[in-house]
């Protein structure tokens, strides 16, 4: 079941290949990070409140997926299978 808020959202979770990424909010960063807190991906993004991130190249496990808006820096948990 996929965990979401109003700030964040994230589709589908688990996810395997590609996960969407989406918000209330515009954002115009989105860092993937590994439980020690080691980016793994980073994004750099036009003010988009929708953008999918490829999954291809990290390993199985859980991340935590952040953006960042101007109303603030929003974080939810993704797990990869």
């Amino acid at each position: 079941m996929a965990k979401s808020n109003e700030e964040l959202m994230l589709y589908p979770n688990p996810a395997e290949k590609n996960v969407l990424v989406t918000s209330k909010y515009e954002f115009s960063q989105l860092i993937v990070q590994d439980l020690q807190g080691t980016a793994v991906l980073e994004k750099e993004l036009n003010s988009v409140t929708q953008n999918a991130v490829e999954l291809d190249d990290l390993h199985d496990g859980v991340y935590l997926v952040t953006i960042h808006s101007q109303q603030g820096i929003f974080t939810q948990r993704l797990v990869k299978k």
